[in-house]
């Protein structure tokens, strides 16, 4: 299913966003103060239950109930352990945080948005993002590890930076030309981390990376970031040739699909073999003529099919014919290549 906006998505309640935010209204800054004291000291593990069981925390309807909270300029350093387990954080805002070793098991940012925020050397796993919107972000040395991740996000001007994914974590995502997955440090897997940052043991599945790739191509196209998008598209075919080709025939032609033409993505590569072949048989008809002007001619008029001195394969033996009808041949379908190939890319960005 591809992207859609965020306030069509089934499931989205403007009246039920409206009500999880006016809950921490001015008229309940006591229950706000409380459980932002509570963040603040570190959170941890059902961090709300006893003020929650001691009706201190009113409105609330579980331990777990933070949806529509505003969090701005927040920054704080999170003690080790399950910091937010759980935490529902659906409808919730955050301006302009910065979160550091922080935890997030099973949490939930459902239609969350999140605004100049970052996140330095935290764990998400099982957390998920669904409709939330990210603009302005950063995710510095985080992993994410286990299922969920984003679905149906739109990433604005976010960078994720030496983070680590153990399978595909964005679906039916949407990224602008300002999003980035770069990597500073140890191995490295294209632009993902092959081994995480914590100690949360986990490791890149190899056969998960060509899906990992797939849908961050997937992003940026449905941003018609499309520089971008035949990137990614490059490295999720370079990474099946690799991990998910299964008999040595297919990586092998693959390999060589790769190499020549980028996987249909890599115009210029056309080119380069094609002048890489020119060079050689240019030189060898150089060679056997004993004149680099006329071998560089006769080469010419094979690969561009003009003829131009065809007469002078008299003199020569029939290998040389051979070799001459095999640089026809290679010239008209490098060049149908190049054209396809490059019609490809450009229509694509049209």
């Amino acid at each position: 299913m591809p992207f859609h906006r965020i306030d069509v998505l089934p499931n989205y309640r403007a009246e039920k966003a409206t009500c999880s935010r006016k809950r921490w209204a001015e008229d309940s800054e006591a229950v706000k103060d409380k459980v932002l004291d509570l963040i603040r000291k570190g959170a941890g593990e059902d961090f709300l239950q006893w003020d929650l069981e001691n009706g201190n925390l009113g409105f609330m309807e579980d331990q777990w109930d933070l949806a529509g909270i505003d969090l701005f300029k927040e920054e704080i350093e999170f003690p080790s352990g399950d910091n937010f387990e759980n935490i529902d954080f659906s409808f919730a805002n955050f301006w302009h945080c910065k979160f550091r070793n922080a935890t997030f098991p099973q949490t939930r940012f459902t239609f969350t948005r999140l605004y100049n925020v970052e996140f330095h050397d935290c764990l998400f796993g099982f957390a998920h993002f669904y409709g939330a919107t990210l603009e302005k972000c950063k995710f510095i040395n985080c992993d994410f590890v286990e299922e969920n991740g984003f679905s149906n996000c739109e990433l604005i001007d976010t960078k994720f930076q030496n983070c680590f994914f153990n399978k595909n974590k964005f679906t039916d995502c949407r990224f602008d030309e300002n999003v980035t997955f770069t990597t500073t440090k140890g191995k490295r897997e294209g632009d993902l981390l092959v081994k995480p940052n914590s100690r949360f043991l986990e490791q890149m599945d190899g056969s998960a990376v060509s899906g990992i790739y797939r849908n961050i191509k997937d992003g940026y196209l449905a941003g018609q970031v499309h520089v971008n998008s035949r990137k990614y598209l490059f490295l999720q075919h370079q990474a099946y040739t690799r991990y998910n080709s299964v008999s040595i025939f297919e990586r092998s032609k693959r390999f060589c699909w790769e190499l020549l033409a980028g996987y249909g993505v890599k115009p210029m590569r056309v080119l380069i073999c094609f002048m890489a072949l020119f060079a050689i048989i240019c030189l060898w008809f150089s060679y056997r003529l004993g004149s680099v002007q006329e071998g560089l001619l006769l080469s010419a008029g094979a690969f561009l099919t003009f003829g131009a001195k065809a007469d002078l394969l008299s003199n020569l033996g029939v290998f040389d014919y051979l070799l001459y009808i095999s640089a026809a041949f290679s010239g008209i379908a490098l060049i149908s290549l190049f054209v396809t190939v490059m019609a490809n890319v450009l229509l694509k960005e049209s």
